[in-house]
């Protein structure tokens, strides 16, 4: 995650915007969740609404920034092909005709 501008809780949303960018496709998978004792968010009414404003606030400013310009991604990122496959450490996959 290299490049990103946003650490807040909406850094996900740099991230849908720049994997659109590159023209890579998104699939949204189920994952199972257990609530676990000790959560650092405040779920008071007043914390979540602030914590909403703070959100919405994020994503205006990553759709302005990469759209103005303002934030830009850096070349290397850019030569993603849409057929392309990156492993984890960054490299592309070797499809099956290639190995």
């Amino acid at each position: 995650f290299s490049g990103l501008h946003l650490h807040r809780w909406s850094f996900d949303i740099e991230l849908f915007v720049r994997a659109k960018e590159l023209g890579l496709s998104l699939k949204e998978v189920g994952v199972p969740w257990k609530e676990v004792d000790g959560s650092k968010l405040n779920t008071g009414t007043l914390a979540l609404i602030r914590v909403g404003i703070g959100m919405l606030r994020d994503m205006i400013c990553v759709r302005l920034c990469y759209t103005l310009g303002i934030w830009k991604m850096n070349q290397q990122q850019h030569h993603v092909d849409n057929d392309d496959s990156l492993s984890s450490s960054g490299e592309k996959k070797k499809t099956k005709k290639e190995q």
